[in-house]
């Protein structure tokens, strides 16, 4: 999700449906459609909860069913209730949108909540939109189904986030040391099972040539 995106979300976009949470995310002003054009287009489906386990899903319902009531703000994210008495009555949300401050916050507070480095790094909603993506890449999976996820209307701004970091440069120039000296390739699941099936292929071709020999 882009910045804007992020903080305006609507408690409207995630519909519990028998077969998880769905989430409806609509287009952006750099989108077809142009800013006038939010619709609800895109449907991102969160896979069930495995039995026995809360997962996102289990999250998302519970953080759903402590809101309002009867609230009047539509937006996905709500103050917390700071008052005692408040949450003792089960009012655990105020009925007002959270700060945009602390919206764009709650990226880092994950961050060190799990202890994760983050010296000199500038983490943000986006980052976790780059990082996601770059894993849709490192996964293969399909470029028309990447964009789905994502939603890109146009190729090229989905391969802006396909710029290669440092370990994808180091896995590339190590394949080039192997070609050229024999090393082996730095460990990558990618590389392996490539490497793997050229060698089974190589294998099956020596094998035929000999039988016919």
């Amino acid at each position: 999700l882009r910045g804007g995106e992020h903080v305006n979300l609507l408690a409207s976009q995630l519909v519990d449906t028998p077969d998880g949470i769905i989430f409806r995310k609509g287009q952006q002003k750099n989108d077809q459609g142009g800013i006038d054009g939010n619709q609800f287009d895109l449907n991102i489906p969160f896979p069930p909860d495995p039995t026995g386990i809360a997962g996102p899903n289990h999250d998302i319902k519970k953080y759903l069913s402590l809101r309002p009531q009867k609230g009047k703000c539509l937006y996905l994210y709500l103050s917390v209730s700071r008052s005692v008495n408040a949450i003792a009555q089960g009012k655990w949300y105020a009925d007002k949108q959270l700060s945009d401050r602390t919206i764009r916050s709650m990226f880092k507070s994950i961050y060190v909540e799990c202890e994760i480095d983050i010296k000199g790094r500038n983490i943000c909603n986006h980052s976790g939109r780059k990082t996601s993506i770059f894993e849709l890449f490192d996964l293969g999976i399909p470029e028309n189904t990447g964009m789905a996820i994502t939603g890109h209307n146009s190729v090229s701004g989905y391969h802006a986030y396909a710029k290669p970091n440092n370990n994808h440069k180091r896995e590339a120039l190590s394949g080039i040391v192997n070609q050229l000296e024999g090393l082996p390739l730095l460990p990558s699941s990618s590389n392996t099972i490539k490497r793997k099936n050229s060698i089974a292929s190589q294998s099956s071709l020596m094998s035929d040539n000999t039988f016919m020999q």
